[in-house]
């Protein structure tokens, strides 16, 4: 997590797949003082998900990779994986996108969500600024005041707030 190319941020495949690693991962971003910005829900339907694992074994010559193994392997995401979302959704982390579709498409409604999660983040950011300068206007205002009426520094009040 501290090596440069993560210093913008980072993309974690398929971990956690618990609610143990979930916990753990927590944890380590904690002792980084790293927060954990977004979780990334890719929802498709399972009979969907089972065509494009058969699709993808008879592509690969994976004869180990059977509907009913694929199967299982869903039965261990619903009971393993899936209570991840609720997990994550309690902590307004969860962003779901549909996964059907091409490739393309699907990458073009991730690269939208980023996009538009993106801005949120520098809108705040920039709102955050502007609150700052704000409050820094209104500090030389009151100073400029107690000033005018012979409470300035020269007279014992405290300094000038953009010299100190």
């Amino acid at each position: 997590f501290r090596s440069p190319d993560a210093r913008d941020g980072f993309l974690l495949d398929g971990y956690p797949r618990t609610l143990d690693q979930a916990h753990v991962l927590r944890d380590i971003l904690a002792d980084l003082g790293m927060p954990l910005d977004m979780v990334l829900e890719i929802e498709v339907d399972e009979d969907e998900v089972v065509s494009r694992m058969l699709r993808r074994a008879e592509e690969q010559h994976r004869t180990d990779d059977t509907e009913p193994v694929m199967r299982h392997r869903l039965e261990v995401y619903h009971d393993q994986t899936e209570p991840m979302a609720t997990y994550y959704a309690d902590q307004d982390l969860l962003e779901v996108v549909d996964g059907t579709g091409s490739i393309d498409a699907v990458t073009g409604r991730i690269h939208s969500l980023l996009d538009a999660i993106t801005q949120a983040v520098e809108e705040l950011e920039e709102d955050a600024a502007e609150a700052e300068d704000e409050d820094a206007d209104i500090a030389r205002d009151e100073w400029a005041e107690a000033h005018s009426e012979g409470q300035g520094e020269c007279c014992g009040a405290e300094p000038d707030p953009q010299e100190a």
